[in-house]
């Protein structure tokens, strides 16, 4: 099923279990987090609160809070298959050099997203139910808006989620990291001496909301991977103010511009568990907030792990597996547990074919350009089920020598990691877990894996069964 519209998903949701509409008058400062933080991490449902405290407005939590329910509400289908097809839209527009595809958008004029209109003093953003998630938090914040904006050269379009700091009723900050599409297009519109045209989107179509999440090369679009991924072409619609577009279904539409003017924004709760420090981001001024007639505001909290963040990355890496096999052959999987900080630790296991391989593989992953960006990657043999973390913690035990089989390479700062906070430069690091061959251990050859006897084993379960020794 393809889904444009947050009402359509959540009545879908709901028949089949997946969704529980909150009564009770919750307030979006903490209570409403305090509530989706720990039904996420009991795996629990989409929340769909009806009954918040002091708006007129529903709000939406945990969608994407599993990979199944992901995919689901993205129409993605198959994660392995939507993967292929996602490396082949890569190669295609890398091609013919980013043009926009005409298979991949329908632009419409009357949107749903333009049946309530305000402008100037009406565009408030105080009506909206931003949540703060947590104590600390300096106020409340978008968390789930997708904001576009256009390259001030080429007019190539980007989407991104960035948290959005609310300073008043026409002001938030935008809380983006200089290697970010729109950070790259803020800083552009800077130096020509202007302002930074911005559109965002509040509960587009859930397919767009992931592709916003995604590493794509900056050749190809976040609405083309949508609507090439989803096998239906996202609708769009014209800005009232300048001339990007936006999806025609999105419940809010907030249009302004990014202000070459910096404003202390946080300390915030990260994916990382740890706040993130005060520091200075730049302004966004809305001009005009459109929505639905009876609009769904969308949130997710992050937070210690696992929150839905967690859910949302294990997809959007388990989509990208083809693209790395494609760029890395050898590559056979890659897997990143819940608590590894949104891939910053990845597993990763190849088909070793030489000596010398994983390290030399690992040179290249640890490389700024790669599809890999990670803190720290684990390199296992290819029948290592990196999935079982149990496995992963055997064989990197006993695989590992941490002198030989280390690999470090410096790279920029990472945002929000409270390692690299305040510090010039961080580090990227590749442990090589996988089987040496003789000419990695002086000639020495590995040594045989302990096995035990198939007819021993079978006669043993039997009698074993017999005497009720083994649990079911």
């Amino acid at each position: 099923m393809i889904f444009e519209s947050l009402q359509t998903l959540a009545e879908e949701l709901e028949k089949q279990g997946e969704l529980k509409r909150i009564p009770h008058r919750l307030s979006p400062c903490l209570e409403i987090p305090a509530l989706t933080s720990e039904t996420t991490r009991a795996q629990g449902p989409a929340l769909l609160f009806t009954n918040v405290e002091d708006y007129n407005m529903q709000v939406l939590t945990n969608v994407f809070g599993s990979v199944e329910r992901t995919m689901f509400a993205t129409g993605f289908g198959d994660l392995r298959k939507a993967g292929i097809t996602l490396a082949r839209l890569i190669k295609e527009e890398k091609a013919v050099g980013g043009i926009k595809r005409p298979d991949c958008i329908n632009i419409i004029d009357q949107a749903p997203c333009r049946e309530i209109v305000l402008e100037g003093g009406s565009a408030d953003l105080a009506l909206l139910p931003a949540l703060k998630c947590w104590p600390l938090d300096a106020g409340a914040a978008f968390t789930l808006p997708v904001v576009f904006t256009a390259d001030p050269e080429t007019g190539i379009m980007n989407a991104g989620i960035y948290r959005m700091q609310i300073l008043d009723s026409q002001r938030a900050i935008m809380h983006w990291y200089p290697s970010s599409g729109g950070a790259m297009h803020f800083e552009k519109a800077r130096r020509q001496g202007k302002k930074l045209q911005a559109a965002v989107a509040l509960g587009p179509d859930p397919a767009v909301t992931i592709a916003a999440c995604m590493p794509l090369p900056r050749h190809v679009s976040e609405v083309d991977a949508a609507g090439i991924l989803r096998g239906k072409p996202v609708k769009m619609t014209p800005c009232l103010h300048s001339g990007m577009l936006v999806p025609a279904w999105s419940q809010i539409v907030l249009e302004g511009t990014v202000e070459p003017v910096l404003a202390a924004e946080g300390p915030f709760a990260t994916h990382t568990g740890y706040y993130s420090p005060e520091e200075p981001f730049p302004v966004f001024r809305a001009k005009s907030v459109t929505m639905q007639r009876n609009p769904i505001f969308p949130a997710t909290v992050p937070g210690p792990p696992p929150q839905e963040d967690c859910f949302m990355a294990q997809a959007v890496q388990e989509l990208f597996i083809p693209a790395a096999r494609e760029a890395f052959p050898e590559i056979t999987d890659i897997h990143s547990p819940p608590h590894g900080i949104f891939g910053r630790i990845v597993f990763v296991s190849i088909r070793k074919e030489y000596p010398w391989q994983g390290r030399e593989l690992l040179d290249k992953l640890l490389k700024a350009n790669s599809p890999l960006p990670h803190k720290i990657i684990w390199l296992f043999d290819q029948d290592t089920d990196i999935r079982n973390h149990d496995e992963v913690l055997w064989k990197m035990a006993n695989h590992l020598n941490p002198a030989a089989d280390t690999v470090v390479a410096e790279t920029a700062l990472w945002g929000m990691d409270p390692a690299c906070f305040n510090l010039p430069a961080c580090s990227r690091t590749g442990l090589d877990c996988t089987t040496k061959f003789p000419e990695e251990r002086r000639g020495m050859a590995w040594p045989e894996k302990v096995r035990p006897s198939p007819d021993a084993v079978a006669k043993a379960k039997k009698v074993a069964a017999e005497l009720g020794l083994l649990k079911s």
